[in-house]
């Protein structure tokens, strides 16, 4: 029943929260399978993520995502990435943004809402 009520909560916030929520300047690009693998290997990130904006189950698995503040997320667009920036900018997420049919495959990325810790991924 608890487990019933914090679903119910998350997508209470995922509905609302934007409402309430100011914007951030997120913005989504379309980048190369091999800038990924560089970005990736020379930034501090901890945790990739996958998500698209027509993904209902995304938007709440990607505010808890969000709340750890230990986490340095690096977000993968399953769509459009100006689609994808508008979620993030809906929930003041800050953290960098990449679309891209070649790295959603490299990721293997098949269902979704999706993530993994770096170390989970090889990308060399």
């Amino acid at each position: 029943m608890n487990l019933l009520l914090i679903r119910f909560s998350l997508v209470l916030i995922a509905v609302f929260a934007p409402i309430f929520v100011p914007k951030a300047n997120a913005s989504c690009k379309s980048i190369s399978l091999e800038d990924f693998k560089s970005i990736v290997v020379q930034n501090n990130y901890s945790r990739i993520v996958g998500i698209a904006s027509w993904c209902a189950s995304c938007k709440p698995h990607l505010m808890v995502q969000a709340k750890d503040g230990e986490r340095r997320l690096f977000v993968v667009a399953f769509d459009e990435p100006e689609a994808v920036s508008s979620v993030l900018e809906k929930f003041k997420i800050k953290d960098d943004c990449v679309s891209g049919d070649s790295i959603v495959n490299f990721l293997g990325i098949s269902y979704l809402p999706w993530a993994k810790d770096l170390a989970e991924i090889k990308t060399k």
